[in-house]
């Protein structure tokens, strides 16, 4: 986490840092998978499998390619003074607030969300909220990084 690093005061400390949930690869492996299954077809369909493995593998590569900028690109740190939210690479965006001046912290889970460990956080500030963060790891963990002791 360079840039959370960069930010830091001398005595400020990263308390918690989490990402996006590594499921921003679903169409990547979705579009693998449809390969694996196309190549269970019948041995009489060689021709069919070299399409569609020429149309599948590109797809897979662009997906996980795209999945990794997304992940890559956006970081949220809780330190022991303020909270940390950077998305972007050549355009960035990125929102700062202070711990307290955090009102609440909501987090939206479904169940597969709950399952595998991601969700939607809001953050609501005194005067302001920030946007709902979608897909990111561990919303929980960051909550209690944001109210919890260090």
């Amino acid at each position: 986490m360079k840039y959370v690093n960069s930010l830091l005061a001398s005595d400020e400390t990263i308390r918690f840092e989490t990402r996006r949930h590594w499921l921003v690869y679903g169409y990547a492996i979705f579009m693998l998978a449809l390969l694996v299954a196309s190549l269970a077809l019948p041995q009489n369909l060689h021709g069919e499998k070299f399409l569609i493995a020429i149309f599948l593998v590109p797809l897979a590569g662009m997906a996980a390619l795209f999945g990794w900028i997304r992940r890559a690109t956006m970081v949220i740190a809780v330190t022991n003074h303020r909270l940390i939210c950077k998305n972007g690479f050549i355009a960035r965006h990125t929102v700062e607030m202070n711990l307290d001046k955090i009102e609440s912290v909501d987090v939206d889970q479904t169940v597969l969300g709950r399952m595998f460990g991601f969700g939607t956080v809001t953050v609501r500030g005194v005067g302001t909220t920030i946007d709902p963060i979608r897909g990111i790891a561990n919303p929980i963990g960051l909550r209690q990084a944001v109210f919890g002791s260090p």
